[in-house]
């Protein structure tokens, strides 16, 4: 028993070690050594794993324990999610921790793929809606863009400022379904995870139609999900995360046709079976510290069987690009058969 445990811990560390220096090699360093040392890494970990792997019950969660403890009390809990909301500001403070979106595989992906279809350029006027703690905000900034960001969340915007100081992007607090911009004010809108929570989706594709300029491209990241889940867990991530809509690509082209726009790129997303997996794990305890600790390993898998093998039907997440006023003759037929702060409004 001893030896199974011993070869499963090894197992483990060889794996998150290989999938962290994976990343780091092949995202930021772009060396092809390291990489390949990475994933022999990777590979000698899982075979360890699997050898001393053993039946162990789901450990249970944070809050589990702590009622168990004796600390469910609302103080308790209260300082408790203090304690979290500080540690994340910390993390997203540094400087791999806004590179790898603290840490949480499914963040870096679906950037990834949401910055390929904004393709920002220097000295565009782009808005981050729903901009949580403001990490997109800083890569636009970096990329030389004029950034505006805006939550609903008073305590995300003041985390927000705090973090994305050094970059200066002009952040306030509002709602996507009443904007507090002028008319066609931005070249580009940004909104990624978020249009799921919006009680009215329509009134807020309305209002970004409404703040764009002609010709301007919103993109989008939405939860799908479909049958890719189980009940019980669409349930829970529908509780958990405050989820008012799931997406189906044809029903979220009705509604953004609705709202004045052309839909000109679609792809669903982690939607290969190992991403499957790590996305159930995180629901299951909330993306939290177990999601963390598991990120390097998640993140090189889930992008390597992304490319790999995936559905291109269906996926728990789905991206948008859209533009404002374009002539369908321009749309790519593969999409149509597819399914200082002065854009604000006057206060005269």
């Amino acid at each position: 028993m001893f030896a199974k445990t011993s070869s499963a811990i090894l197992g483990l560390g060889l794996a998150l070690a290989g999938s962290m220096l994976f990343s780091i090699s092949h995202i930021i360093l772009r060396s092809i050594p390291l990489t390949t040392l990475g994933i022999s890494t990777i590979i000698l970990g899982v075979t360890s794993l699997a050898l001393g792997r053993s039946q162990t019950k789901t450990p249970p969660q944070a809050s589990e324990i702590l009622q168990e403890l004796g600390f469910a009390r609302p103080r308790e809990m209260a300082l408790l999610t203090k304690l979290k909301t500080y540690l994340n500001g910390i993390i997203c403070s540094s400087t791999i921790g806004q590179r790898f979106y603290a840490f949480n595989f499914v963040k870096v992906v679906e950037a990834e793929l949401a910055f390929k279809f904004l393709d920002p350029a220097g000295g565009e006027e782009i808005c981050d809606i729903a901009c949580g703690i403001g990490l997109h905000c800083i890569e636009l900034a970096k990329r030389g863009c004029n950034v505006y960001g805006l939550d609903i969340k008073k305590e995300s915007v003041r985390s927000a400022k705090l973090i994305t100081a050094k970059h200066k992007p002009c952040l306030v607090v509002g709602s996507g379904e009443s904007l507090p911009y002028r008319d066609e004010a931005f070249d580009k809108l940004l909104c990624v995870s978020s249009l799921e929570h919006f009680i009215d989706d329509e009134s807020a594709l309305t209002e970004f139609g409404r703040v764009l300029k002609k010709n301007g491209a919103l993109v989008m990241t939405v939860d799908s999900f479909g049958d890719t889940v189980e009940r019980l867990q669409l349930k829970k991530h529908r509780k958990d995360h405050n989820v008012v809509n799931y997406y189906a690509l044809p029903e979220l082209r009705v509604k953004i046709e609705q709202a004045g726009f052309t839909m000109t790129d679609a792809k669903y997303f982690m939607n290969s079976r190992i991403c499957s997996f790590f996305f159930e794990v995180g629901i299951r305890f909330r993306f939290g510290i177990l999601s963390r600790v598991l990120f390097p390993f998640a993140l090189v898998l889930s992008v390597v069987s992304g490319r790999l093998s995936s559905d291109s039907k269906r996926g728990y997440q789905l991206a948008v690009r859209a533009e404002k006023g374009l002539d369908q003759k321009r749309v790519p037929e593969s999409c149509q058969t597819q399914i200082s702060c002065f854009p604000f409004v006057s206060s005269e």
